[in-house]
């Protein structure tokens, strides 16, 4: 099956849930969509899940730390300033008002400290959050 036949048959089956979720469908009708979105699901399980594992899995770096994952700010972009921008201008933030909103809604913390890093290898500056915590007097 190709990519796009699999793109077609996960289109019907989610256009199937959200039919059998509108209020103006009969039960016997959001039953019928329930029931044939899961047989189609079921048919295709096999090949939709093996569309979604990651082709190739890259490993760990020498001394990479698990448990460090980048937690990057959805909807703050960070860039290098300008050529012609005077010293004071340290570097240009973007912000995305929908992706930021959302991503500090799902944020439990009161203060977020975040840190402008620039990528080692290709050099593209990001925000990131500082997850640094002072280690406790034992």
């Amino acid at each position: 099956m190709s990519y796009e036949d699999l793109q077609v048959v996960v289109e019907r089956i989610a256009k199937l849930k959200r039919k059998a979720k509108d209020p103006a469908c009969s039960p016997s009708e959001s039953k019928a969509c329930v029931n044939l979105a899961n047989k189609l699901f079921k048919k295709h399980e096999h090949k939709i899940l093996e569309r979604l594992k990651p082709k190739h899995t890259r490993k760990p770096r020498k001394g990479w730390n698990k448990k460090r994952m980048t937690d990057f700010v959805n909807g703050l972009m960070a860039k290098k300033p300008n050529d012609k921008a005077p010293d004071f201008v340290k570097c240009n933030l973007s912000i995305k008002r929908e992706d930021l909103i959302t991503w500090l809604s799902e944020r439990k913390e009161e203060w977020i400290n975040v840190q402008v890093k620039e990528s080692g290898r290709t050099g593209n500056w990001y925000a990131e959050v500082d997850t640094w915590e002072p280690k406790s007097k034992a």
